[in-house]
């Protein structure tokens, strides 16, 4: 059997099709049989260590199990035991909505340089290649088909169209910025000293590592969907952010909004006002576009709860507090029982100190976040005050 060694950046899915292509099977079933693995689901390249056993394949091809194990997307079964919805990616967890399902999308030129699958193709935040600044394809540009898993060779349709002789669209280095930052933060060679990233150094998201950085624009993605958001970052028709919008993937849609940190951000939140109906001439809230309100706030507090996203809770919050001046809130009524003690505090809205700072000022609110007042609280409204009703104070450390 011929026996090919993995590269570096090889996807084991990618390694599979190569062993397959090398010694002329029709499908890469026989591989998997052979191996004793299951046949994929919808993500090709995650494999379960508690299900899928590669000492197999190792025997097979020749290559040690650990190199495999590196080579493949390993399920994080810790949170979800009966479904995969994390997996690991250069050590880092990151959720199965920055996978591509099924279908794979590749660089021609790439596999022109050398026929093998790309690690981190399988991202679907990575849209386009940094190296050569085009696009990536998913589908056959001779049969339109979209290109699967199972297919015995690398850069060959089933209708024989040779991938390698395709000329992919160009980008430009806006399109690119995304998928450069990946490759930069997973150390990938290979990027030319020309290319950068097209983010000031002080922008806080080039502090990120990879995970943090993925899991952010999957929140983010949740955050554009929310109503009277979606139709400001993903026009149907024309384009915003700054760039076209008709070959740029929706996660490089979402990073526009981290560039030029926070203008973009802030700009958007002040559209969104115009969805809400809380224009200059508008002060007070009406009953029926409370629940909206309060349906954004909910969501982008917990959302974005995670530490290492705190220059998003910041902005969240001065947003939030300048938008309750606006709309004539001017005070903010918690309530809740800690230690066997009934607690109703007031905390009056000033232009001098900020929401946060008086949240941490008092002692019996000691580690309570905006994040946490929103999970914990039945929320209601009369005259001028907010009020946040907690049942009991919640465990903040």
């Amino acid at each position: 059997m011929r026996r090919p060694r993995p590269y570096p950046d090889e996807s084991l899915a990618g390694y599979i099709i190569r062993l397959t292509e090398a010694n002329y099977y029709s499908s890469p079933q026989w591989i998997f049989q052979m191996a004793g693995l299951r046949a994929r689901g919808i993500y090709g390249n995650v494999f379960n260590r508690e299900k899928d056993d590669l000492s197999r394949l190792s025997n097979i091809s020749g290559v040690e199990a650990d190199i495999l194990w590196s080579m493949a997307f390993p399920a994080n079964t810790l949170m979800y035991p009966k479904a995969v919805k994390q997996v690991k990616v250069f050590d880092h967890v990151v959720p199965t909505d920055a996978l591509n399902r099924q279908q794979i999308q590749l660089c021609p030129i790439c596999l022109q340089e050398k026929p093998y699958y790309r690690f981190l193709w399988e991202l679907s935040i990575v849209s386009a290649c940094p190296l050569h600044h085009c696009l990536l394809i998913d589908r056959c540009p001779q049969c339109q088909e979209p290109i699967h898993w199972s297919r015995p060779k690398i850069a060959i349709c089933s209708c024989q169209f040779d991938w390698r002789s395709f000329q992919p669209p160009a980008v430009s280095s806006e399109h690119i910025t995304l998928s450069n930052l990946i490759y930069k933060l997973c150390h990938l060679d290979g990027l030319p000293s020309e290319n950068h990233l097209r983010v000031s150094s002080d922008n806080p998201v080039t502090q990120l590592n990879l995970g943090s950085l993925v899991n952010l624009l999957v929140s983010l993605l949740r955050f554009c969907r929310l109503p009277g958001i979606r139709y400001q970052v993903f026009p149907p028709k024309e384009a915003s952010l700054g760039f076209d919008l008709k070959s740029a993937s929706e996660f490089e849609r979402v990073f526009a909004l981290l560039k030029n940190w926070p203008n973009n951000f802030c700009q958007l939140m002040d559209r969104h006002e115009v969805f809400l109906g809380y224009g200059a001439s508008n002060r007070y809230v009406s009953s029926w576009r409370f629940r909206d309100v309060q349906i954004f706030f909910e969501s982008v507090f917990i959302w974005f709860a995670q530490k290492p996203w705190e220059f998003i809770q910041e902005v969240f919050a001065d947003y939030f507090e300048r938008f309750l001046r606006k709309v004539a809130i001017k005070n903010i009524q918690i309530s809740f029982y800690k230690n066997f003690r009934y607690y109703s505090i007031c905390i009056s809205l000033t232009r001098k100190t900020r929401l946060t700072e008086k949240l941490a000022s008092r002692s019996e609110l000691e580690g309570l976040t905006l994040a946490k007042l929103f999970a914990e609280s039945r929320i209601d409204m009369y005259n001028e005050t907010l009020f946040f009703r907690m049942r009991y104070f919640p465990d903040c450390f």
